[in-house]
């Protein structure tokens, strides 16, 4: 039996954006994903082949995935396939941990809408959507290799991320979330200016002239 739910892309950002904002655990883009792993959630998270020697799992049923969680007497494992391409292990580790974080099912992809909601999740993470269109209104031309550049992913999740810009309305948006959008601007501003600084309003500019008016005076 399938799910046929619709995804709950608002829930998927929601406990994104939760971890955005957490304090000391992404400072800045592109971050190490096991790091986020292992401060966010009980989670253990080992390479293939470690869990093949340690764990004892069949090399078989790790499949060709870049990354799975399993259970393992009582506790959840991120598996991860090492020898892929760097960007896309961190991508499918993000995908496994926002399973974890919207309380999917451990057999997630048997529920296409489960599958779709840790993609969200994940791309959040890798390139939140603030940050993304703060850069637009600064003047960035925002494009597939702007973001595998400045955000350290894949092709395809530039890609895939530039198309789904849209699954999220930014103009109606909640006190809450509009909230999580300050703030993540906010917090990742050094981030942002050494891409694109940010030009002064007329009003920063007008205080900036009196804070030295002032100096000037002592």
């Amino acid at each position: 039996m399938t799910d046929i739910e619709k995804p709950d892309f608002e829930h998927a950002l929601l406990e994104a954006n939760k971890l955005l904002i957490q304090d000391g655990l992404i400072e800045t883009f592109p971050f190490q994903a096991k790091k986020i792993v292992k401060s966010c959630s009980g989670m253990s998270i080992q390479p293939y082949k470690k869990a093949i020697e340690k764990y004892g799992f069949n090399p078989k049923d790790l499949g060709s995935q870049s990354a799975l969680t399993v259970s393992k007497w009582g506790r959840k494992l991120i598996l991860y396939n090492n020898e892929e391409y760097k960007p896309r292990v961190i991508w499918s580790i993000l995908h496994e941990l926002g399973h974890d974080r919207l309380n999917h099912p451990l057999n997630p992809e048997q529920y296409s809408n489960k599958e779709i909601e840790a993609h969200f999740f994940a791309a959040q993470l890798l390139m939140p959507e603030q940050l993304i269109l703060e850069l637009i209104r600064r003047g960035e031309k925002v494009n597939s290799s702007f973001l595998q550049e400045k955000f350290g992913v894949s092709s395809e999740a530039a890609e895939k991320r530039l198309k789904t810009m849209n699954r999220v309305n930014w103009e109606w948006r909640s006190e809450e979330e509009k909230f999580f959008d300050e703030y993540i601007v906010k917090k990742f501003e050094t981030f942002l200016s050494s891409i694109h600084p940010r030009r002064p309003t007329f009003d920063e500019d007008y205080e900036q002239m009196e804070a030295d008016r002032m100096a000037w005076r002592i």
